[in-house]
This record gives C-alpha cells, structure tokens and sequence, in this order.
C-alpha cells in the first residue's frame, strides 16, 4: 500500500513537472515568435513546436505571425494543420481582406467556417463586409447583414462602419444612410463612412450637410473628413468652405501623405476659379466690404 502510495506520489509529482516545463517552453516560444522579422525564423518555432508537441495557444499566435509577415503560401498551408476554430478563421479572413485582398478567398472561407459550425462573430463580419464591398457583391452583402440583424451585432462600431462602407461600394446610398441612422451612438469614423461614401459617389451635397451635422454634433473632423469634404466643395464650388478647411487644416497637426493630398484638392479647387473670382473672394475672406 504505502509503494502505491509513493509511485502516485512520484507521477504525480513528475506530472507538475513536465506542465512547468511545457508552460515554459510556450512561453520562450511565444518570446521568439513575436521576435521574428522573416518567414525563415517563423518556420524555425514552428519546427521546434512540431519536435515537443506543441498544442494551443501556440497555432493560433503563429498562424497570425505567418499572416503579419505576409506570406500567403505559408499560412493557407499551415491553417488546416490547427484545430478549428473561430480566431483562424477570423484571422485568415482578416488576412485575405486587408494583407492580400483576395476578397473572393475572403468570402470562400466565411461560407466554409459556416459549414464547419464556426460562428463568426463580431471580428468576421467587418472584413466580410470589406470583401462584399469590393466585390461589388451587394446580394451577398445584403444576406449576410440579415445575419448580423439576428446575431444583434448591430450594436458594434466596427460592424457597422463596415456595413455603411459595403453599401457605399455597392452604390446604395440609402441602405448605406439607413444603417447610419439607426446607430444609437455615433463616433468620427461613423460619420467619415457615410461623408466619404456620398463623396466619392458624387453626392455632394449630402457630404458637406452630413459634414455640418457632424460638426453641430460637438465633432471635430479629422484627415480623412477634410480630404471627402474637399473633394465635395470642389463638386460644389464652395470656396468660403474650402477656405475654412483650408485653415483648420493649416492650424491641426495632420499627417505628410494626408497634408500633401489635402493641398492637391485645394489647388485642383482654387484652379477652377478665375482671376476675378479670385479677387472678390479674397475681399470677402478678409472681411472687406464690396
């Protein structure tokens, strides 16, 4: 009895041993992946996670790493090899909408994490959107915001923004100004989705008077709202508007690629003008009297 007792004692003993060592081993795994800077390095874990056997989380974290190195080989080969479930998935959709855009493969692997009884959740359906949007894939999209409806993720900003977006792409601006609407809260990207879809359609006049609520809502416009906006006033011809942009801008502090863009609007809106206009607007701008 008591040598029974003792050999229990012995494996059990063993048993916290070797889950110290494995939770050790995860971890100088972990360290070294989020060290990699090359596929070569990445494939080196991955090997000495084959040699001891390394289960979760492990996968998952270098399925992620393979996709942030950009490698499309690599990851569509290594995601069969894990277990299912719904971060790869999320993640390989992720990948294929935003590091590839491969928006087709998106789309094929949302509909195969369907089938597999994965339920996508509140991070698939943003870069599913993405893909339906440029696509063009307006049926899809449409069935897949009836998901979201039952699923109740209408809630979530970045759901949301995503459906605007998709709708924009599609051309159907009011499905589009429908799901803005019913936004209980709203934050800067909200309005930059609804401004910049009815700018790049050629709705105008929608954006600046959706740029005017925003600002009327206690919002301050960011780059990407001033470059949507601009872009409408140049539609419009509104110079007094240009100009206010043209200020706010000059005393914010914007990023390079986003200054320079800015300025080309600018210049492509003032070109428009002739040297009369020119005159008479500068006259107004600064207050003088005609």
């Amino acid at each position: 009895m008591i040598f029974r007792t003792s050999i229990s004692r012995h494996f059990a003993a063993q048993s916290r041993t070797t889950a110290r060592r494995d939770r050790s081993l995860i971890s100088q795994l972990l360290f070294l992946l989020k060290q990699c800077r090359s596929t070569r390095l990445v494939q080196q874990v991955h090997t000495q996670m084959l040699i001891h056997s390394v289960q979760m989380p492990m996968p998952n974290f270098l399925l992620s790493k393979i996709i942030e190195l950009k490698d499309f080989s690599y990851s569509t080969l290594f995601f069969p090899q894990i277990p299912i479930n719904s971060y790869a998935f999320n993640v390989m959709i992720r990948g294929f909408a935003t590091t590839w855009q491969k928006f087709d493969l998106a789309l094929d692997f949302f509909v195969k994490m369907k089938a597999l009884g994965v339920k996508p959740d509140n991070f698939t359906y943003p870069f599913v959107f993405i893909s339906c949007g440029n696509l063009s894939a307006l049926r899809i999209g449409s069935l897949v915001h009836c998901e979201v409806v039952k699923s109740g993720l209408l809630l979530d900003f970045h759901v949301v923004h995503s459906l605007i977006t998709m709708y924009s792409r599609c051309r159907e601006m009011g499905f589009a100004r429908r799901a803005f609407d019913e936004m209980s809260e709203r934050d800067s990207v909200s309005w930059n989705s609804i401004i910049s879809g009815y700018s790049r359609l050629g709705f105008a006049r929608e954006a600046v008077e959706m740029f005017g609520e925003m600002r009327e809502g206690g919002l301050e416009p960011d780059e990407m709202t001033l470059v949507s906006v601009l872009g409408a006033c140049g539609d419009l011809g509104d110079l007094n508007l240009g100009r206010w942009i043209e200020d706010y801008f000059h005393a914010g502090d914007l990023l390079v690629e986003d200054a320079e863009e800015i300025h080309q609007v600018l210049d492509m809106l003032y070109e428009d003008m002739t040297p009369e206009d020119n005159m008479v607007e500068d006259l107004l701008y600064k207050g003088i009297d005609l």
